[in-house]
């Protein structure tokens, strides 16, 4: 047996030796251990979608003065669209314009404390767009109200154009009936066919004024004016424009 004096002795020269025969810089031990060894992992590659996100959107988000620059580059636009191209705010063909301009502002330029005072202009400038689009189209329908003209005026103004249309018809135009022939009318009878159309024109004009008010005592106040052209058209002995106003 070996004395207990001796094993600490032994274990320590053992150690001693193992470290000494495991040297760095011998090459066949270290491509023994690294055969012996298992593979790393592979790094993790990320998704195409999150590779993707990460090339476009770095971790920080967009710069900061990129960021700035985009937006007051929307407020100058929105300022001179809002300014300078007026027209294409009217109603008629853009009803929900100004209301998209508005959410636009409100919801990205709004939100931002350092252009709250530009939002805030721009915000004046869609209200201020916004009344006189209201205004404009009170100021239409009240022009093109028959209502708003005086009857004897509107008689004269009808029969005037009457007349500059009654003079254009030659008369071969009147011969044999040439307006009702369906494959010549239209060369042999082009003013009779117009001064039809006007009369068709006027007389659906009238019905649909009348027609289109809401209540028995506004439909009863436009019939009486009406009447009133009717009148005014025989007293200038406009007979025509009389019948087209009582068709």
């Amino acid at each position: 047996g070996v004395p207990g004096a001796l094993r600490p002795r032994l274990a320590s020269a053992s150690v001693s030796a193992s470290e000494l025969t495991h040297h760095p810089s011998d090459p066949l031990a270290t491509v023994a251990e690294t055969a012996s060894s298992p593979p790393p992992h592979p790094p993790s590659r990320p998704q195409a979608g999150v590779e993707e996100e990460q090339r476009y959107c770095p971790p920080g988000g967009v710069a900061a003065k990129e960021r700035d620059v985009v937006r007051f580059r929307l407020v100058n636009f929105l300022k001179s669209w809002l300014t300078k191209h007026e027209y294409d705010f009217e109603p008629n063909p853009n009803p929900n314009l100004l209301d998209a301009v508005h959410a636009l502002v409100t919801d990205t330029l709004a939100r931002d404390p350092a252009l709250h005072g530009i939002a805030a202009t721009l915000l004046r400038l869609v209200e201020a767009k916004r009344e006189r689009s209201d205004s404009v189209e009170e100021q239409k329908r009240v022009r093109t109200s028959p209502l708003a003209i005086d009857a004897r005026v509107l008689a004269e103004q009808l029969a005037l154009i009457e007349q500059a249309l009654f003079k254009k018809i030659a008369p071969p135009e009147l011969t044999r009936q040439a307006w009702l022939k369906k494959a010549t009318k239209h060369s042999q009878a082009p003013n009779v066919l117009t001064f039809i159309h006007r009369f068709n024109a006027v007389a659906y004009w009238v019905a649909s004024n009348i027609c289109m008010q809401h209540d028995v005592a506004a439909r009863l106040q436009i019939v009486e004016h009406f009447v009133a052209v009717a009148g005014h058209c025989l007293n200038v002995h406009a007979l025509n424009t009389c019948m087209e106003v009582v068709t």
